[in-house]
């Protein structure tokens, strides 16, 4: 070490404590520049040890003038470390050389920085100002001082952040608003007080409260309640600080009181003078990440207890990660999916999740599996349908969550069988249908009694004409024509009959019956129809059924019906068949099933069995009357009359009665 340099050092030591209250002017740095100067004067190997230790970049410079006293250059003869990580330069490399030699054409650059530091060093004024440095696209606050004549210290204060913030709230207010009336997260404003000044429109979606609500309240009355005065002191902590925060997770009250996970982010609101008037900021939901975060932290006992539990209430829950094939692979599964699936856990774990999927969803749900693993964020429940290992059909509903496992992407699936959902909306589409069939029928059959009512005149005239003349006459064949006319005109009687019988012009005469009883007269029958046609009944009637209220010979009627058509059906298709009759109470209703195995009844057709002529018998006879009239009779005793069919495996007649309650009235009118 030079005589000169050593010299310096000391000089050094004994002019900063000339710099003790200037530096304890930086707010930032007060207690680490008091140190710094109690060490100093102490020894110089302490004084080192803290230069060195700094959290600021310190550097002490001389400045270098021309002929006419005028800065032309400075060289570093100290830096500590902090200045070295700040400025992106190693000491070796600028202390004892020219600026100009480690920085080409900074006389050029924007800012004089030459010009400032003589400044300071030649007249002794400190000064501070802010530096935005290219080659590390960093921005410096650098206050300046002079211990000596001469000579300069400066100390950096990296503000990047604090730039960049300021930055983007010189934004004009309409821009301002523009984003934060149509961004995702709820933007707000509050003022020193923490009371709400702005919220965006989105804090009703994400806390259900509207803007103006807001207005007024303070942010942390949104905390929950065990939390609000720890969240609420470090917060105005931050405020006392004046420094932007980034990611500040925590848990808020919605207005129906549940619990919402928002990242909060802000920075402050200052005026001309740096004095703080509040905090901008922004909120984002985060409630479907944290939830499976925390699902995730676990501990593994807990967490398949947790996941098991999914079992008993009928959900499974599922990891998915995938291989570099791009397969779903099953990782974890709880006891439930090996129960809606049918594979065992062993078969489930390692097999891909789209194996399991109908063919139908494949691709959809592959396409929606990779934007979930590439990181983005789909919310919302999806339905599709699995082929379980039996080959059947079963609906699910999936929620999924992104998350990481073992280092590797993973996709956390909840999955619900959604099966007697699915059946109980098909019942109810059901339902609909058969409310609709009698709303039609009812109409069908005010029409249907009109014109009934208008043939079943003249038609008496003919009946009675034709069976008199048949009388007079002595030709054979004007005779056979009578005999034709006659005929025929009874037949139309007949339609006309069940016209105004399927319009129930009448009210049915009803007594506490055995339905069973009923049942078995119908069968005896048609007993020896059925046996000639080589059909075998099978019954299966409920010994403890109680009695209801009907009408014997309308029940009677609708039950010969519905054997008449099972039988046309069976015989007509195989010549042969098997029908089998059961009776049982389902609920506040007697239910009656006829069930054959002839070629049952098209989907297209099936909707339309109990309206009024409609038949697919054709040129073979029928009127299209028989079950129409079937539904009159069984909607008059407030009942239901429905079939169940798949083409090919046979078609099932239900009739359900209600039960009465002894001492009904004889005459009630359904």
């Amino acid at each position: 070490m030079l005589p000169g340099e050593a010299k310096t050092k000391e000089q050094l030591i004994s002019e900063l404590a000339v710099l003790r209250q200037r530096i304890t002017e930086f707010e930032a740095l007060k207690t680490q520049r008091k140190q710094a100067e109690e060490t100093l004067r102490e020894s110089g190997q302490k004084y080192r040890s803290l230069f060195e230790n700094m959290l600021n970049g310190f550097a002490y410079c001389k400045i270098l003038v021309d002929e006419n006293n005028q800065p032309i250059d400075f060289v570093h003869l100290e830096v500590n470390s902090a200045w070295e990580r700040s400025i992106g330069f190693k000491k070796e490399d600028v202390i004892g050389k020219k600026i100009t030699e480690v920085i080409p054409g900074i006389k050029e650059s924007e800012t004089d920085l030459i010009s400032i530091y003589g400044k300071v060093a030649l007249t002794g004024e400190a000064t501070e100002f802010d530096l935005y440095f290219e080659p590390l696209g960093k921005w410096f606050s650098i206050s300046v001082y002079s211990p000596q004549r001469g000579y300069f210290v400066a100390v950096f204060d990296d503000i990047t952040e604090r730039k960049q913030a300021e930055e983007a709230l010189r934004e004009s207010e309409s821009r301002f608003s523009g984003i934060a009336e149509n961004a995702l997260e709820w933007i707000w404003e509050v003022d020193i007080n923490g009371e709400y000044t702005y919220a965006s429109p989105v804090c009703e979606k994400i806390l259900g409260y509207k803007p103006e609500e807001l207005l007024g309240k303070h942010f942390y009355d949104l905390f929950l309640p065990e939390e609000r005065e720890q969240l609420k002191k470090a917060a105005l902590n931050t405020f006392a600080k004046k420094k932007p925060f980034r990611e500040f997770i925590n848990q808020n009250m919605h207005k129906n009181g549940e619990i919402v996970w928002l990242s909060t982010s802000g920075v402050p609101i200052l005026d001309e003078r740096g004095n703080l008037l509040g905090y901008r900021g922004a909120d984002t939901d985060i409630t479907e990440r944290k939830q499976a975060e925390e699902a995730l932290k676990e501990s593994e006992e807990r967490y398949r207890a947790l996941v098991n539990l999914g079992g008993k209430v009928g959900e499974a829950i599922v990891m998915l990660q995938d291989t570099e094939q791009g397969h779903a692979i099953h990782t974890f599964v709880s006891n439930e999916w090996p129960h809606i699936t049918g594979y065992s856990r062993k078969e489930l774990l390692g097999m891909s999740f789209f194996d399991l999927l109908h063919p139908k969803h494949q691709e959809v749900s592959l396409k929606r599996h990779k934007r979930k693993m590439s990181g983005e964020i789909i919310p919302g429940l999806f339905e599709m349908s699995i082929v379980t290992k039996d080959g059947t059909e079963v609906p699910i509903e999936l929620t999924s969550a992104y998350t990481t496992y073992k280092g590797q992407h993973a996709n956390v699936a909840f999955v619900r069988d959604i099966t007697e959902r699915k059946q109980a909306e098909e019942r109810e589409k059901e339902l609909q249908q058969q409310l609709y069939l009698s709303s039609r029928l009812a109409s069908v059959g005010e029409l249907a009694a009109g014109v009934a009512h208008e043939i079943s005149n003249p038609l008496t005239g003919i009946l009675g004409f034709s069976e008199r003349l048949m009388r007079k006459s002595t030709d054979q064949e004007v005779s056979q024509g009578l005999e034709i006319i006659h005929n025929e005109a009874q037949r139309v009687a007949k339609v006309v009959g069940n016209l105004l019988t399927f319009a129930r012009r009448r009210e049915p005469k009803k007594e506490y019956l055995d339905i069973n009883d009923i049942l078995r007269r119908a069968l005896e029958l048609r007993a020896y129809a059925l046996e000639t046609s080589n059909i075998e009944v099978v019954t299966g009637l409920s010994s403890s059924l109680p009695r209801t209220m009907a009408d014997l010979h309308q029940i009677q009627e609708v039950f010969l019906n519905i054997i008449l058509n099972t039988e046309q059906a069976m015989s007509e298709a195989n010549g042969r068949g098997k029908l089998s009759v059961k009776t049982q109470q389902a609920g506040d209703y007697i239910r009656i099933s006829f069930a054959d195995d002839g070629p049952g009844i098209p989907a297209e057709h099936l909707d339309k069995v109990f309206d009024p002529f409609f038949t697919t018998r054709g040129e073979k006879g029928g009127t299209g009357l028989g079950l129409s009239l079937c539904h009159g009779i069984v909607a008059e005793h407030a009942g239901k009359v429905y079939a169940k069919s798949k083409p090919g495996k046979g078609a099932t007649f239900f009739v359900e009665l209600p039960l009465s309650p002894i001492g009904a009235s004889f005459d009630h009118k359904y």
